[in-house]
C-alpha cells in the first residue's frame, strides 16, 4: 500500500512538472524556472528592479519572470508605449491579487489597484474632483505656494542649518498640499507627528514586503495565509502594519464629512466625493476611503522623496546648483514667487527638475499590469490574464538616449542652444508611467516640485556638510529612499 501511495505522489509530481514546463513554454523566453517556486530562489527582492536589467541583457527586451507566477516584463521605451499606450486596453488590467490587494479597504476598490469599469468611474470621478479643485490651474498653484510660503517660514525659523535633515520640513510641506486637497485640514510643521508616523509606517510595510520573498506565495498558493505561523509571517504581519495607515486615512476623512452637508459647496476632495455618492450608485464609502488612500500615499511620498534626492545631487553638484540659482534670480529675483507663468523662461531649471527625477529613479518596480486578452508586444506574444511589468526604472537608467546615464547632467535635457528642449530625452522620462494607467496626480506633483525645488534654491544654498560626505546610495524599500542624512543650508544673501 504504501509503494502504491508513493507511486502515485511520484507520477503526480512528474506529470505536475511535465505541465509545468509546457506551460512555460507559452510566455516570452526568461530566466528557467523551478516549479511551485519560479525564480524565487535566484532574485533579490530588495534589487528586483536590477535583477530584472540583468536578465534583460541576455533575454532581451521582452522576457518572463516567474515570481512564482509568470511575469511578462518590457524593459524598451517604443515596447513599453506600445503595450501600455497603443494597446493600453489590452494591458489595462491589475493583478487582483496580494500583496497589491493589501491597499485596498474593498474588492477592487480605489483608483491604483481596481480595474474595470469601477477603475474608470473612480478614477473619472477623481480627476474630475481635481480638475474642479483647479488641478493643472492656478488655484490648484495657489495651494502649493502657499505651502511652500509655510515652509519658507519654517525654515527660516530654525536658528541652526549647519546639519540639518530636510526631510521633515519637505515631508509637511508636501503632505499639506496632499491634506489640504483631499481633506480641508494641514499639519502646523511643530505638530506633525501623527503625519510623520504615517510616512514611517509606510515605508515599513514596503521594507517588511522587500525582505520577505515569500509574501508572493499567496498568487499561486492562496491558502497559505491561512497557515498558522507561516501566514501570519507571509501576511498577517503586512496586514496588520497596513490597518494602522487606513485606520489613519479612515479618521481624516471622517473629520473632513464631520460637519459636512452635501447641499453645501464641497471644500476638498472627500466632501466633493461624498457629495456626488447621493446621485450616484457607482460610488460609495469604501472606494472615498480607498481612493483617498491611493492619492495620499503616492502623493505624498513620491514626490517628498524626489525633492529629498533633489537636495542631495544639489549638494554634490554645486556648478548645476549655482546655474540654477541664476537663472531662478534673472527670472524671479529673491522675492517673487515661482509661478507656472515663469517656467518657459526657466529652461535649466526645469531640466535639472528632470534630471533629478531621472537619477533618482524612485519608483523601481511600476504597479504591475495584467494582459486582458492575447495580446502581443514587439510581435511576441502574451497571453491573456499575464501579469506584466512595465520597467520604467531600466528606462531611465539604461536607455541609449541616456548615453552617459551614471552623471548627472541636466543640459541631456536640452539642445545645444541651451533652450530648447530634447524631444526624445524628454519623451523617454517617464516617472508617471505611460498610457491608461498614467499617474493620476502628475499635473499636481510637477507643480509641487517646481514651486518645491525654485522655492528651496532661490532662498537657501545646499552643501555637504564638513563632517559627512553626502551619500547617494538608496535605501531599498518601495521606493528607493536617500538615507537621512545632514545638509549644511546657508540663506542665500
Amino acid at each position: 500500500m504504501f509503494l502504491i501511495v508513493i507511486s502515485f505522489l511520484l507520477s503526480a509530481l512528474g506529470i505536475y512538472i511535465w505541465l509545468f514546463y509546457e506551460n512555460v513554454k507559452r510566455y516570452p523566453k526568461g530566466p528557467t524556472p523551478i516549479p511551485f517556486l519560479g525564480n524565487l530562489l535566484s532574485v533579490e527582492f530588495r534589487k528586483l528592479h536590477e535583477n530584472l536589467s540583468e536578465y534583460s541583457k541576455v533575454y532581451g527586451n521582452v522576457f518572463t519572470v516567474w515570481l512564482p507566477l509568470p511575469y511578462v516584463v518590457i524593459t524598451d521605451y517604443d515596447l513599453i508605449k506600445e503595450a501600455f499606450a497603443k494597446k493600453g486596453d489590452d494591458f489595462a488590467g491589475r493583478t487582483n491579487a496580494f500583496p497589491d490587494t493589501l491597499f485596498q479597504n474593498v474588492e477592487n476598490g480605489g483608483v491604483i489597484f481596481s480595474q474595470g469599469d469601477n477603475w474608470k468611474e473612480q478614477r473619472r470621478t477623481s480627476i474630475q474632483i481635481l480638475r474642479d479643485f483647479g488641478m493643472g490651474k492656478n488655484l490648484m498653484e495657489e495651494q502649493v505656494l502657499l505651502s511652500a510660503q509655510d515652509f519658507l517660514a519654517h525654515m527660516n525659523s530654525i536658528k541652526n542649518k549647519e546639519a540639518m535633515d530636510l526631510r521633515h520640513p519637505i515631508q509637511v510641506f508636501i503632505a499639506n498640499v496632499i491634506n489640504k486637497t483631499l481633506y480641508g485640514f494641514s499639519y502646523d510643521y511643530d505638530k506633525s507627528d501623527r503625519l510623520m508616523a504615517v510616512a514611517d509606517q509606510f515605508n515599513a510595510i514596503f521594507e517588511a514586503g522587500k525582505e520577505n520573498k515569500l509574501i508572493m506565495l499567496p498568487q499561486m498558493f492562496p491558502f497559505v495565509h491561512k497557515l498558522p505561523v507561516i501566514g501570519y509571517a507571509i501576511k498577517g504581519r503586512i496586514e496588520d502594519m497596513m490597518s494602522k495607515v487606513k485606520e489613519i486615512i479612515k479618521q481624516d476623512v471622517q473629520r473632513s464629512l464631520k460637519n459636512y452637508n452635501p447641499d453645501d459647496e464641497p471644500e476638498c476632495l472627500a466632501q466633493a466625493y461624498y457629495k456626488k455618492m447621493q446621485t450616484n450608485k457607482n460610488l460609495n464609502y469604501e472606494n472615498l476611503l480607498n481612493v483617498c488612500m491611493d492619492f495620499f500615499l503616492a502623493g505624498m511620498e513620491t514626490t517628498t522623496t524626489t525633492l529629498r534626492w533633489g537636495s542631495l545631487y544639489m549638494a554634490t553638484n554645486q556648478s548645476v546648483q549655482d546655474k540654477v540659482r541664476q537663472e531662478i534670480m534673472s527670472v524671479l529675483g529673491p522675492d517673487r514667487k515661482p509661478t507656472a507663468d515663469f517656467r518657459n523662461r526657466m529652461p535649466y531649471t526645469i531640466a535639472t527638475i528632470y534630471e533629478i527625477q531621472r537619477c533618482a529613479n524612485i519608483v523601481s518596480l511600476n504597479v504591475f499590469h495584467r494582459t486582458t486578452k492575447d495580446t502581443s508586444v514587439g510581435s511576441v506574444p502574451i497571453p491573456a490574464n499575464t501579469f506584466v511589468i512595465g520597467h520604467i526604472n531600466h528606462v531611465m537608467a539604461h536607455s541609449p538616449v541616456y548615453n552617459d546615464a551614471e552623471r548627472f547632467r541636466p543640459e541631456r535635457f536640452l539642445m545645444d542652444d541651451g533652450t530648447t528642449f530634447n524631444k526624445e530625452a524628454t519623451e523617454q522620462l517617464c516617472p508617471f508611467s505611460i498610457g491608461k494607467r498614467q499617474c493620476a496626480g502628475e499635473a499636481l506633483a510637477m507643480v509641487e516640485l517646481f514651486v518645491g525645488f525654485v522655492t528651496l534654491l532661490q532662498h537657501f544654498k545646499i552643501e555637504p556638510t564638513k563632517e559627512r560626505p553626502v551619500d547617494l546610495e538608496p535605501i531599498y524599500v518601495g521606493i528607493l529612499l536617500p538615507k537621512p542624512q545632514p545638509l549644511r543650508i546657508t540663506p542665500v544673501q
